[in-house]
């Protein structure tokens, strides 16, 4: 082979040895304090994010950023536990956020009225009337019943003046704990175990050996709240954890 086809020959073998493949240009956030820095990326698309929202969600969609929801934790609207609120009413009756009468995950029984309206304006009398017009309100007669109809000149035959929860003079008869006259305190007797499935929160009086606590295993709505299910089955979650741990 003559030197100069030599020379042109080992000239181009080196040109082509020297040469480099362009790399392929990869667009994303070369920032590398960004949150969403891509480490392949040679081409910044202008997307990095320095701080990921409170919730470590890092992206440039503002619709899904979690905010504080009424107790103070951050959380996304719609979220199991979130209560961010959105005025969907839960099966036991919380509301998610402040219910009507401000409370965060309240049901609104702190301020309901007799007629079960928050805030509202019903006002019970002592004869057990609700409604927001004081001019029917019932009042005592001479004998102290309310709503009674006891005549003032019965009331002033009676030589003592002192009348029984029935509106006789001297007479025996009596209201019994729960203010029911001739009662026998069965209207507000009841379970007062909070924890008990027949809990009564409007009992004043305790019954006796009557409260159902929930079965072994179960809540009073039936579910089993054991790390291994009612059936001798491992609940999904805790299997996971369980493995996980191995």
């Amino acid at each position: 082979m003559p030197i100069n086809n030599l020379r042109y020959f080992l000239t181009v073998l080196i040109l082509c040895l020297s040469c480099s493949t362009r790399p392929v240009d990869v667009s994303g956030c070369t920032n590398s304090s960004a949150c969403n820095f891509n480490a392949d990326a040679n081409e910044d698309d202008g997307s990095c994010i320095q701080v990921p929202d409170m919730c470590g969600t890092c992206d440039n969609d503002p619709a899904n950023d979690c905010i504080k929801d009424c107790i103070g934790a951050f959380c996304i609207s719609g979220e199991s536990g979130c209560l961010i609120g959105t005025g969907v009413i839960e099966d036991d009756g919380t509301q998610i956020g402040n219910d009507g009468c401000g409370i965060c995950g309240g049901n609104n029984s702190s301020c309901t009225d007799c007629a079960d309206v928050p805030n509202g304006p019903n006002i019970a009398d002592m004869c057990g009337t609700c409604d927001s017009d004081p001019s029917n309100d019932c009042v005592q007669d001479c004998a102290g019943l309310w709503g009674g109809n006891t005549t003032v000149g019965y009331c002033q035959t009676c030589a003592t003046g002192v009348f029984d929860c029935a509106g006789v003079c001297d007479g025996t008869d009596a209201a019994d704990e729960c203010g029911i006259c001739n009662g026998d305190n069965a209207t507000c007797t009841g379970c007062m175990d909070s924890a008990a499935c027949n809990y009564n929160e409007e009992a004043i009086l305790a019954c006796e050996d009557c409260c159902l606590p929930p079965a072994e295993n179960f809540d009073c709505d039936g579910n089993c709240i054991v790390d291994i299910d009612c059936a001798g089955v491992w609940k999904m979650s805790q299997l996971k954890n369980y493995l996980n741990l191995r």
